[in-house]
């Protein structure tokens, strides 16, 4: 599903969670493509709270731990947004 959509469908009336992709990105893309994609996540769900950053649904065998490694850094670098007045 496309987090954009859903965020805008459901404002802040759930939690989304996902969004990186495990089938290509996370076994085959590299640290900086994985980086791009939770900053592009954060800045089409991330609005108002509600998201949480991991990966589509597994971290099965075929994920580099390298590109793992990465969605957490990113995570925590970019993922600070303001929530409700305040920052998260």
């Amino acid at each position: 599903m496309h987090i954009k959509k859903m965020k805008a469908f459901c404002g802040d009336k759930i939690c989304l969670l996902g969004n990186i992709d495990c089938v290509d990105l996370l076994p085959s893309g590299t640290p900086d493509q994985v980086e791009a994609a939770v900053i592009q996540a954060i800045a089409d769900g991330g609005a108002g709270g509600g998201l949480i950053i991991c990966s589509s649904n597994s971290l099965h065998p075929g994920v580099h731990p390298e590109n793992c490694i990465a969605m957490f850094q990113a995570v925590r670098k970019h993922g600070k947004y303001e929530q409700k007045g305040r920052a998260s």
